[in-house]
């Protein structure tokens, strides 16, 4: 009885530590700021790192996003920098 107890917690041990799944790691965000001219703004695709010291000029497309650590707005399109962004402020900042 004794030997069927601790088979019995030893299984269900073993199974407890499979069922649960590890917390996934936070992941980190950057903001960017797309800048242009105000010719450019609304097809400018250059962005840099960190958030405006100012406010957003006008402009229908986006002046700061955050984006996921290690993606680069620079190295994408203007539409997948939209799908990728995590949140987003309408604009643009003077070069």
């Amino acid at each position: 009885m004794k030997i069927n107890m601790a088979l019995l917690a030893m299984v269900l041990g073993i199974s407890a530590a499979f069922a649960f799944k590890p917390a996934e790691p936070k992941k980190f965000s950057v903001v960017y700021r797309r800048i242009a001219t105000a010719a450019t703004k609304e097809t400018s695709n250059t962005w840099v790192q960190g958030a405006p010291t100012a406010s957003c000029l006008s402009a229908t497309k986006i002046c700061t996003a955050t984006f996921a650590d290690g993606y680069n707005p620079n190295e994408h399109s203007y539409e997948d920098n939209v799908a990728n962004a995590t949140s987003v402020q309408s604009g643009y900042r003077p070069n």
